[in-house]
């Protein structure tokens, strides 16, 4: 089975079928935490730890974290079917550490020691889980100003005090990790990549995560997509087509790929 990460934005990528699973974020969980009670009559409490993460960063961002890995993990592993040959995951236990943990501890919200208790026990986790590793990156490369115009539009509760210098910083890392330039010419994936005819269809907007601190990453392609028009998805139909054809050419690249560096 693969399964490829990519970031939430619309419903356009792939037309889901009985073989193909999209995997939303857990928000949901995040929103509801309840509480244990061992008394059957006591009502249980229920926490939003995002909104209370927005509301006191600098208190809780360790424990946000903490809780959106665990959330992530479970999910990657509940969404395993046999009947399923690929699986879109919106986001990953990456992104966290990537982009959010270092954006949150780059702020002072997290400590020293919490980043450093993170990474306690994340990197021993993700090393002892290679399904993690995701078989590719879906990138939908937007602007900051883009982001926060279209967070305003979804009206999420918790996010209203988002700040435009916050997502901007988010924006840098993600440019950072998934659009790295194209120069990696000491990778075998790469030369491999360039005599394929399925890449071929998709290769000026393929790059490959080009970054040491999550080794086990090293060399996984990333189709990158130009997300920052706007448009209907219901209405128009040839530019929903143009983006699916991308990456239909790129999943068939990804398989092929695989099963290759399988047979090796």
């Amino acid at each position: 089975m693969n399964h490829i990460l990519v970031p939430p934005k619309q419903n356009l990528i792939l037309e889901q079928d009985s073989g193909t699973d999209i995997v939303l974020e857990p928000v949901e969980k995040w929103q509801n935490v309840k509480s244990k009670s061992t008394d059957l009559c006591e009502s249980r409490q229920t926490y939003n730890i995002l909104d209370v993460f927005y509301d006191a960063p600098e208190r809780y961002a360790y424990t946000f974290q903490h809780y959106v890995f665990m959330t992530r993990y479970l999910q990657e592993i509940e969404s395993r079917r046999e009947n399923v040959s690929l699986r879109i995951l919106e986001r990953s236990v990456f992104s966290d550490k990537m982009i959010f943990v270092e954006s949150v501890h780059e702020n002072g919200w997290m400590s020293d020691m919490e980043l450093a208790l993170f990474n306690s026990w994340y990197d021993p986790m993700v090393h002892v889980s290679p399904n993690l590793v995701p078989d590719g990156f879906i990138y939908l490369r937007t602007s900051a100003a883009t982001c926060m115009r279209r967070l305003k539009q979804r009206a999420r509760g918790e996010e209203t005090g988002i700040q435009l210098d916050y997502l901007q910083t988010l924006h840098e890392k993600h440019e950072a990790w998934l659009y790295p330039p194209v120069t990696r010419e000491d990778s075998s994936t790469v030369t491999y990549a360039a005599d394929d005819s399925i890449f071929t269809a998709v290769r000026d907007k393929v790059r490959f995560v080009d970054d040491d601190r999550v080794s086990a990453l090293t060399g996984v392609p990333i189709l990158v997509l130009d997300y920052d028009v706007d448009f209907d998805v219901s209405s128009d139909e040839r530019v929903k087509q143009s983006y699916q054809k991308l990456v239909e050419n790129f999943v068939s690249y990804v398989r092929e790929r695989r099963n290759r560096q399988c047979s090796e």
